[in-house]
């Protein structure tokens, strides 16, 4: 999507469900986000999701100048909750490319060891997702038991470094025994590893905002 062309639709831009009023010359969709993120932090919340759909018109029912309806919809979160907001979509980032990684490991064995370097490609992008997401957190944000984000975060993209090297030189043998075993032993490994930890972070986020809200 390109951010600075104009939108060539009807616009209806729901906040939290509520109609937000867009300027004509603000009629883009990097301008319509950072508004949308302005009047969140007025309520001191931050935009937390954002959708786009564009509604087909009846071309029998229709006028024809009618344009179609493009739908914006964005959803806040309370600052408080924020952290706990990046850690959840950093582990949903794991189980989606778990999948990929199981996938792949299927082919694998079908294809006698053929993995793609386009395919393992996408996957090593994907790979580092969750660790880009956590790259949201404030450096000095409190981390598992005794780390930080910003220790968190290095340890992991070494992890990550030291497992891609490991399935490229897997990769460069051609050899279906070496190449599975990167790949579950190394990256799935990894993986489950990550989302352990994440899932005790997430669970620990939970307590702290359900004693916050008690308090």
């Amino acid at each position: 999507m390109k951010m600075n062309v104009p939108i060539e639709h009807q616009l209806l831009v729901l906040l939290d469900g509520q109609p937000v009023s867009i300027p004509p010359e603000m009629q883009t969709f990097k301008a319509i986000y950072s508004r949308l993120n302005s009047l969140a932090l007025q309520q001191q919340r931050i935009v937390s999701a954002l959708s786009m759909e564009v509604e087909s018109v009846n071309c029998l029912a229709a006028s024809p100048r009618q344009k179609p309806l493009c739908r914006i919809t964005a959803t806040t979160t309370n600052m408080e909750h924020l952290h706990l907001h990046i850690v959840h979509t950093a582990l949903q980032q794991v189980e989606q490319v778990r999948e990929l990684v199981q996938d792949a490991v299927v082919d694998v064995q079908i294809n006698e060891g053929c993995l793609s370097h386009a395919r393992w490609r996408e996957l090593a992008e994907s790979l580092q997702e969750p660790l880009v997401t956590l790259s949201a957190l404030p450096e000095a944000a409190c981390g598992p038991p005794g780390t930080n984000a910003n220790q968190l975060r290095k340890w992991q993209f070494e992890q990550l470094t030291a497992v891609r090297n490991d399935v490229d030189e897997a990769c460069r043998r051609n050899n279906a025994t070496s190449l599975l075993y990167a790949l579950e032993n190394r990256v799935l490994a990894w993986l489950n590893s990550l989302r352990d930890m994440l899932s005790l972070w997430r669970e620990t986020l939970l307590l702290e905002c359900r004693l916050t809200t008690v308090a």
